[in-house]
């Protein structure tokens, strides 16, 4: 027979002796139901993933912030990604302090940055909003949930 299948030798598909499915594993079939070494044992084929730790908080936004929000054009590529818990916030874009949603965080080095959503034109909330990649700065980027008025305002 040509193809490697066959009674004595094993077929192709099945990882048999002498089929190429052996290769996929050094030392073993290709059979997943024996990956992981015989039935009843806790013998693994590779390692359990280390547990990360857990990135730190941003700093708390001081009392009178005033810079416009610093856009950036991507975020690095091994940046880690962490979901926002407070996603309201404020962003000064162009002197205005406009309304907005995080929707995630990207950590790297230390430094942060939030991808995020703002609303151009207040007045007109059904007005598409804008999307942007800014770097966190905490005179610039306010949680709603701290300062429910634009800071600033009396």
């Amino acid at each position: 027979m040509s193809g490697g299948g066959g009674a004595a030798g094993g077929s192709y598909w099945s990882g048999g002796p002498d089929g190429p499915a052996r290769a996929n594993r050094p030392g073993g079939s290709n059979n997943p139901a024996r990956a992981n070494g015989p039935a009843g044992s806790n013998a693994s084929a590779r390692p359990a993933p280390t547990a990360r730790p857990a990135p730190t908080a941003p700093p708390p936004p001081p009392t009178t912030p005033g810079r416009d929000a610093r856009r950036l054009p991507r975020p690095p590529r091994d940046a880690r990604r962490v979901e926002p818990r407070r996603p309201a916030i404020w962003v000064r874009v162009d002197g205005r302090w406009l309304p907005g949603h995080i929707q995630c965080w990207f950590t790297h080095r230390g430094r942060w940055a939030c991808w995020l959503s703002y609303q151009a034109d207040p007045a007109h909330p059904t007005v598409a909003a804008l999307w942007g990649l800014f770097a966190y700065d905490p005179a610039s980027i306010v949680s709603r949930a701290a300062h429910p008025t634009p800071p600033g305002a009396v």
